[in-house]
């Protein structure tokens, strides 16, 4: 959190990606089916999908269920980024 859009992308390192908000709807999903527990439930993350508008796609599960909604590139402190790792 607290670091801006370009900054949080060099974070997230191979085998390590951001997901586009479609895989992380998916896991979001799946893993509270298994688990009954809401991932990105302290913080919003960000995506790798944008808006039509440019806006990166940001995620937040709270306890009525997974929002979806548009950030830009600047940093916040309830802003952070999702990511996933490769099987292989």
């Amino acid at each position: 959190t607290s670091r801006r859009w370009a900054d949080q992308q060099t974070m997230v390192q191979p085998p390590d990606f951001v997901p586009d908000a479609n895989l992380a709807i998916y896991a979001w999903v799946l893993h509270y089916l298994a688990t009954g527990e809401r991932m990105f439930s302290r913080v919003w993350v960000r995506t790798d999908s944008v808006t039509a508008r440019g806006s990166r796609v940001r995620l937040h599960g709270d306890a009525p269920g997974l929002h979806v909604d548009r950030w830009y590139g600047n940093a916040s402190s309830y802003i952070g980024v999702a990511s996933a790792r490769k099987s292989g």
